[in-house]
């Protein structure tokens, strides 16, 4: 019984070295929930003038505009595959109601405060 249970403790802990050798798996970054974060996030628009789109496409009719340094209240997000409107798009809150930006118009930013302090820092 007693060489039995040896056998057994060494084969268990042969069993956890080998394992915690294995490769790891890559850290897994979760989008932040709206619910938990207190919303989407907001956006500085990052180019002199960024067109609003009615819909999250590049030949959507206009819904608006918004200048470099804008701070805007994301509302929504929308993921376009396959076309020349590829790529995420935001649908941004603005004092004349909401438009659609793509993602490379705007910088992103968790909180209100932070999108602020950065468009402040810009020329």
């Amino acid at each position: 019984m007693g060489r039995s249970a040896l056998v057994m403790v060494l084969a268990g802990m042969c069993a956890v070295i080998m394992a915690s050798c294995a490769e790891r798996a890559p850290d897994l970054r979760l989008e932040t929930t709206p619910l938990i974060s207190g919303g989407l996030g907001w956006v500085v628009v990052d180019i002199a003038y960024a067109r609003l789109g009615a819909e999250p496409s590049f030949e959507a009719a206009d819904s608006g505009y918004a200048r470099r340094g804008d701070v805007l209240r994301i509302e929504g997000r929308d993921v376009v595959h396959g076309d020349s409107d590829q790529g995420l798009w935001y649908r941004v809150e603005t004092p004349g109601g909401s438009g659609w930006v793509h993602w490379s118009q705007v910088s992103v930013y968790q909180s209100r405060e932070l999108a602020e302090k950065a468009a402040e820092s810009r020329p």
